[in-house]
């Protein structure tokens, strides 16, 4: 998400907690040339508290080792660059620091689709004929409404997957249209399109689905969101990214912070 303008504070702030939390998990450090050979130095190893500023290693990128460090720092580096990003625009914004905020998370409430869910299970498990196909980037999406979704939840920078097989405790189901996970957060949100509100039929499946959810715990506008519409014209981008930036917020709700 390049505009971050649109975040809560406390939004912004574990953005900013989350990266911190990110860049202490790598090595830091730089690439330089000496003597007509390139080499990584890095000042903060988490495997080896002896590294520092003041006592860097250096290696040759030709190296195993040098190789092994050298991807460090460059995800480092893209790290750090947003972070900086973020750090500008908060301090634009803001005249108090941001909380630091310790990693894992402690929280009051959890959903049986969380992280390890997200990850183990696979797109694209709804077989209902998909009448006209659309192919954005080998990703197969019903519609150009579930395009204008899945671009939009691209653009906020989080991994997701479409039609994934939510499975409840009453052995229930349904597959949401996309599915996303949100790492400042560490939170999975369901995400639908009812389009075709004006048609009763589908206006049944749309609150079916809901009442599948919120009978099994889940919060909507928090757990899950739902773009409802009167018909496939009206869904813009901006109206799905409101729901999403709402349910995270309302989902920082659930956190604990010491």
């Amino acid at each position: 998400m390049k505009n971050y303008d649109k975040l809560s504070m406390r939004h912004h702030e574990f953005k900013i907690a989350y990266l911190n939390y990110q860049i202490s998990k790598v090595a830091n450090g730089f690439f330089k040339c000496a003597g007509g050979r390139s080499y990584v130095y890095v000042f903060y190893d988490p495997s080896n508290s002896k590294v520092n500023r003041d006592c860097k290693i250096r290696y040759s990128i030709e190296t195993d080792r040098g190789k092994y460090y050298a991807a460090q720092v460059t995800r480092y580096q893209e790290l750090k660059c947003e972070l900086d990003i973020l750090m500008k625009a908060w301090k634009r914004k803001y005249s108090v620091p941001p909380r630091a905020i310790q990693y894992p998370l402690n929280k009051t409430r959890t959903t049986i689709f969380d992280h390890d869910w997200f990850i183990q299970s696979p797109s694209h498990q709804n077989k209902k004929p998909i009448e006209n196909p659309i192919n954005y980037n080998g990703i197969i999406l019903r519609s150009k409404n579930e395009l204008i979704q899945y671009k939009t939840i691209e653009a906020l920078g989080y991994e997701q997957k479409v039609e994934m097989l939510a499975v409840f405790k009453d052995n229930r189901y349904f597959y949401p249209d996309s599915t996303f996970y949100v790492p400042e957060i560490d939170k999975v949100i369901l995400s639908n399109l009812d389009g075709s509100m004006e048609n009763p039929n589908y206006v049944s499946k749309s609150y079916y689905d809901t009442a599948i959810c919120i009978n099994n715990g889940l919060i909507e506008s928090k757990d899950f969101v739902v773009a409802r519409i009167s018909n496939y014209k009206q869904i813009d981008a901006e109206q799905i990214e409101n729901l999403i930036l709402s349910a995270i917020d309302a989902s920082i709700n659930d956190i604990i912070i010491e």
